[in-house]
């Protein structure tokens, strides 16, 4: 028995022993690894940062194990700070933040070495800051299964973002376009969030950067209305007797919207001074498109006032 028990802790013991020898050689190796920092950028005296900058940085660092745990996980939160007042701009208040300088910001350990950094240069620009509030301009590309319909056009919310940058270039700006939202083969409703257009993120900051689209997709419906009357306004002190004094019109619309249509949803009306044969003109709720109307015409008959 007491022979079972020396076996035992010395089987033990050199369970803890490989396992010390373990973890002292992987501590000890050389490794490398993707740290994601948070980006801070202080601009020069009086001026205001222009740009849109990323959040983070992700620096890929090498290192024995023991150094990259304690850095990660034990040792203070690592952030690249930026000054740009010790930064020579490349143009008037345009600083062109190459790999080298992205580098030189971040207080990294001795020990531990940056290999790399994503992204590898930034552009900023700094300047006195005005803003203007201008409408989003929604781009799409949006395909809709047949039997189908997209019962009203896709509007942002907001419909209107504040931008902000240096004068100059503020003034032209008339809206601003969203990134393209390209969808197929929709057959339901979808809501979207859309990235406005980076095109001048360098020299402009665009709040909100993001918008909310929704999209109404229903199953197409063609429907029946009857009995819709035609209001007869009187034209220069003439009475107009019009036959018919109703009409019928036939409608596309989404399911759920066509379901619930009922004449008091629609006008027809003739022109003032109309005569003779006329077309009347169907006004129609949002979102539903009128596809016929019977008859298509009216005739108009003009009775002249008594003296």
């Amino acid at each position: 028995m007491a022979r079972r028990k020396q076996q035992f802790g010395i089987l033990t013991g050199c369970i803890l022993l490989a396992a010390v020898l373990w973890g002292y050689v992987t501590l000890t190796r050389i490794y490398e690894n993707d740290v994601e920092i948070p980006l801070i950028v202080e601009p020069p005296p009086n001026q205001a940062l222009l740009s849109t900058i990323p959040s983070s940085v992700t620096i890929r660092i090498r290192g024995t194990g023991l150094q990259i745990i304690n850095l990660q996980y034990l040792s203070e939160r690592i952030e690249c700070r930026m000054d740009l007042a010790l930064l020579r701009p490349h143009s008037q208040s345009v600083y062109n933040v190459g790999r080298d300088d992205i580098i030189r910001s971040i207080p990294m350990p001795s020990s531990v070495r940056v290999v790399s950094v994503t992204p590898t240069d930034i552009t900023m620009s700094t300047g006195d800051m005005t803003s203007k509030r201008v409408p989003v301009e929604l781009r799409t590309n949006i395909a809709i299964r047949d039997g189908f319909i997209m019962v009203r056009p896709p509007r942002p919310d907001p419909e209107f973002v504040m931008v902000r940058g240096s004068k100059n270039v503020i003034d032209s700006i008339k809206r601003w376009p969203s990134a393209k939202l390209s969808l197929e083969d929709l057959y339901e409703s979808v809501d979207a969030d859309v990235l406005m257009s980076d095109s001048l993120m360098t020299v402009l900051n665009v709040v909100p950067s993001i918008v909310k689209v929704h999209l109404d997709i229903q199953q197409t419906a063609t429907v029946e209305i009857e009995n819709i009357p035609i209001e007869n306004s009187p034209g220069s002190e003439q009475s107009r007797i019009l036959f018919p004094s109703k009409v019928k019109i036939i409608v596309k619309s989404g399911v759920d919207i066509a379901s619930n249509l009922t004449p008091a949803d629609f006008s027809a009306k003739i022109p003032n001074n109309a005569k003779g044969i006329v077309q009347p003109i169907i006004t129609s709720p949002d979102g539903v498109t009128v596809i016929g109307v019977e008859p298509r015409f009216v005739h108009v008959v003009i009775n002249e006032a008594s003296p």
